[in-house]
């Protein structure tokens, strides 16, 4: 089973905490995943194909280990009505995935009023150097 792993942000600007990542497989997607990890699969999801229901649970295991990092001890996260996660009270996050891989961070809305966090391939080195002109900051 693929282990979550740390991801430091500590070379970024800012008071930033570590991500979490965790490789998935689409095969990782019934019930019996869902159950194993404490993550609820709501209707949504559930009526989704394998990879997005992979993707999201991923996502959700990388967050909780995210929420564990600030201190928040949290069982699952909630899926808002725009499909994106909903935050404890004080805390804000973001969630990623693409090409079998989730991340996630999460840090307190005192500290930032919010984070992003993307994962995408990258076609060639010189499209790397763009990207992190134009979206890091």
């Amino acid at each position: 089973m693929p282990q979550l792993q740390r991801w430091s942000l500590a070379r970024h600007p800012g008071t930033l905490p570590d991500a979490f990542l965790l490789a998935f497989d689409a095969d990782q997607s019934d019930a019996e995943h869902f159950n194993r990890h404490g993550i609820a699969c709501p209707p949504s999801v559930a009526r989704s194909v394998p990879k997005r229901k992979a993707e999201y649970l991923a996502g959700r295991r990388a967050a909780m280990a995210a929420l564990a990092e600030v201190g928040v001890d949290a069982v699952d996260l909630a899926i808002g009505p725009s499909r994106a996660p909903l935050w404890p009270a004080g805390f804000t996050g973001s969630i990623t995935h693409a090409a079998g891989i989730a991340a996630a961070v999460v840090l307190r809305e005192d500290v930032l009023r919010g984070v992003g966090i993307d994962i995408e391939r990258v076609a060639a080195a010189g499209a790397l150097d763009a990207i992190l002109r134009s979206v890091v900051d």
